[in-house]
């Protein structure tokens, strides 16, 4: 019988090994590290879970060897050259051998930033906004000092041998602790070997610069030393850029030639796209069908490579992955936050459920450690709470927003008899305004996700009813969860009379009822997600922000992808450091950074100023001898995954104090995840 994910499913040989699947995890391991100096049993099931999970490739950070102690970005707490700390990643490996994966250690931790690939000779080729890179090579624009004074000395001959003889060394060691592979680090202009491929910022003059085979020399030499030391099985995966980041760097061309050159000694290219941040795709700049860096495999097939090519970024949809893999683009699949929003992704694979598997929003808070969507990640005792309860319930639940929903489905999956309760007519609450909106998929996925799994497990809506105190009281319910959410701020700045405001969530589907041109007050993501949806509906927009640009919360790892987005659209246009202060008719006043007072003409203004929780609302359905939780935007426990100590670099002006608790959307939706999933178990 044949299988619809057959090609994800089927094994692929890996010189002595044989891949259970086409799944790989890409280096994707958060800070949760043991003050104790070594891996702890929360960070070896953080990734053994990939590993049971489906990926057949899990890929681990280790520590660092006293060789190169204080001289790396990317410098980890851990002591490999401790006996406890070595033993315990070697019980990390153990745990991933136990799925039947193999553990690839990823070796960033080994790139030296006290020296450059080069000299810069002639500044003229740098770009003035250049990204400065986790080495820390250059300066960034702003900070006062000349460029010049912070490249560091140009690495000699000599040292780049004793470089490949010690990374070398450090493989090998990490062989011995166990580790099946490594994963050599040279993307995003980011590490010394992929400043070695950059034309712009390797002008070195010997046999390690000029031509692009010089400009591979270094990484051809450590890849083929690390073949030498820990043996020509030994599997190597290098993660490298389709292209440079930099204008007039190595070309797609470029990169088709580099990977020739490496493909004697790589076993499978992982590729990725020229900034991290382009590599962190979301809905924003991208299609779900189409994953941008599926276009950099096809360059390499097209070549004939035949080292295995493995694309990361923006896979979750099995069905995007069984195309790509069956028409030959790609041989694997590296997937990192698809795994771990997903608590049972390769059996619902598996089990051809693909219609359960949860809708990743890319939000990446999955760096952080812990995920906007599955309240699992990043809480070890979640399993101390799911336990099944001996007597079913009657459960009542207020809100069908994403707190009442994921509320709902987990009390019914647990076997409570549950009534939802939504005033209007559709579920959703807040995420109702995804429907609108063409970028805003995965979110709306995710909507649809949490109305499904209410429905596959047995929870009764009633739509269009409104739950009052004495109505829940005739339903005789043991436990109540009041999600009622927040309503969106309208007081924030005066309207005088004859003008007219409408709030932000209460635009959708009324774009009609507005003229042409809309003015919008705030420039939080809910205010770029309205001016997106006013854009693609016809209208001229003008954002009124205080910030220094609109999305100024959009803080993730894939800002780059967003911001070239939002950059690139007609039609909308943003009034920075601009606080409203009146609403006219046709009119809205502001005053500039300056303080002078300016307006701008228009035909609509729409309010996006913040939300107030309706916590006062939920507390009406308090009654004696009944357990009760509010949950969601309602329950104003602080989301501490979005706080912050302030920090400075050095050379720039403090940070200015301001909410260190941002209410965005992805911090909105985890904070509902979580606290719903919470009040659902406690029942």
């Amino acid at each position: 019988m044949s299988h619809p994910y057959a090609h994800i499913m089927t094994p692929l040989p890996l010189g002595r090994y044989i891949l259970k699947n086409r799944i790989i995890n890409s280096k994707s391991m958060p800070d949760v590290g043991d003050p104790a100096g070594y891996p702890n049993e929360h960070q070896i099931e953080y990734a053994a879970r990939y590993a049971r999970n489906g990926a057949s490739i899990v890929t681990c950070q280790p520590g660092e060897f006293k060789e190169m102690k204080g001289r790396t970005f990317f410098t980890s707490d851990y002591d490999m050259e401790k006996r406890e700390c070595a033993n315990m990643f070697t019980k990390m490996v153990e745990r991933i051998h136990a799925y039947g994966s193999l553990a690839s250690a990823a070796t960033m931790i080994y790139l030296p930033v006290d020296v450059s690939i080069s000299a810069i000779h002639d500044w003229s080729r740098i770009p003035d906004e250049f990204p400065p890179g986790p080495e820390g090579i250059y300066a960034m624009p702003g900070m006062g000092e000349s460029r010049d004074k912070v490249v560091p000395p140009e690495i000699t001959k000599d040292e780049i041998r004793e470089f490949i003889d010690l990374f070398a060394d450090y493989c090998y060691k990490l062989k011995c602790v166990g580790f099946d592979m490594v994963n050599i680090y040279a993307s995003y202009n980011a590490s010394i070997l992929a400043k070695s491929l950059s034309p712009i910022l390797n002008q070195r003059t010997d046999e390690y610069g000029g031509s692009l085979e010089n400009r591979a020399r270094l990484l051809t030499e450590l890849l083929a030393k690390i073949k030498e030391v820990c043996g020509r099985d030994y599997p190597i995966e290098l993660q490298i850029s389709g292209e440079e980041t930099l204008k007039g760097g190595y070309t797609t061309e470029d990169f088709v030639a580099y990977c020739k050159l490496f493909e004697p000694y790589v076993d499978i290219f992982q590729i990725r796209a020229k900034s991290g941040d382009l590599t962190h795709v979301n809905a924003y700049f991208f299609e779900k069908e189409c994953p941008p860096n599926l276009r950099y495999c096809k360059l390499l097939k097209d070549a004939g490579i035949q080292s295995y090519i493995a694309p990361v970024g923006g896979f979750q949809d099995p069905a995007v992955m069984e195309r790509v893999l069956s028409e030959g683009t790609c041989d694997l699949i590296a997937q990192a936050r698809a795994l771990i929003c997903e608590e049972d992704y390769w059996t619902k694979i598996v089990e051809n459920r693909a219609d359960e598997i949860t809708s990743c929003l890319g939000c990446d808070k999955c760096h952080q450690g812990v995920c906007a969507i599955n309240p699992r990640i990043g809480n070890p005792g979640w399993k101390d709470m799911t336990a099944h309860p001996t007597t079913k319930k009657k459960v009542a639940v207020i809100g069908g927003g994403p707190a009442g929903l994921r509320a709902a489905w987990t009390a019914a999956e647990k076997g409570h008899q549950v009534d939802l309760y939504e005033k209007r007519s559709v579920l959703g609450g807040q995420l109702i305004h995804c429907d609108y909106i063409d970028r805003k998929w995965s979110m709306k996925g995710f909507k649809d996700y949490l109305i499904r799994m209410c429905e596959k497990n047995g929870v009764h809506f009633l739509l269009g009813t409104e739950a009052t105190p004495e109505l829940l009281e005739q339903g005789n319910y043991d436990a109540v969860i009041a999600a009622p959410g927040s309503r969106f701020r309208t007081d924030a700045v005066p309207v005088e009379e004859g003008a007219d405001a409408l709030d932000v969530m209460s635009l959708f589907g009324r774009e009609k009822e507005l003229g042409r041109h809309v003015v919008i007050v705030g420039g939080s993501m809910t205010a770029v997600d309205a001016a997106l949806y006013l854009q693609q509906t016809g209208h001229q927009v003008t954002i009124l922000t205080r910030n220094r640009q609109a999305g100024h919360d959009y803080d993730r790892h894939s800002r780059d992808g967003f911001f070239a987005m939002w950059n690139s659209l007609e039609g909308i246009d943003t009034i920075a450091h601009a606080q409203a202060t009146l609403i006219r008719k046709g009119q809205v006043v502001y005053k500039d950074r300056d303080g002078s007072e300016k307006t701008v003409d228009c035909d609509s203004v729409v309010l996006s100023e913040g939300r107030i929780p309706l916590t006062e609302e939920a507390k009406a359905f308090i009654a004696p001898g009944r357990q009760f939780y509010v949950v969601g935007d309602a329950n104003q426990l602080i989301d501490t995954t979005s706080a912050r100590m302030p920090m400075s670099m050095p050379g720039m002006p403090p940070m200015p104090r301001k909410d260190p608790n941002p209410v965005t959307t992805e911090n909105g939706i985890r904070h509902s995840q979580l606290t719903a999933f919470w009040a659902a178990n406690a029942i």
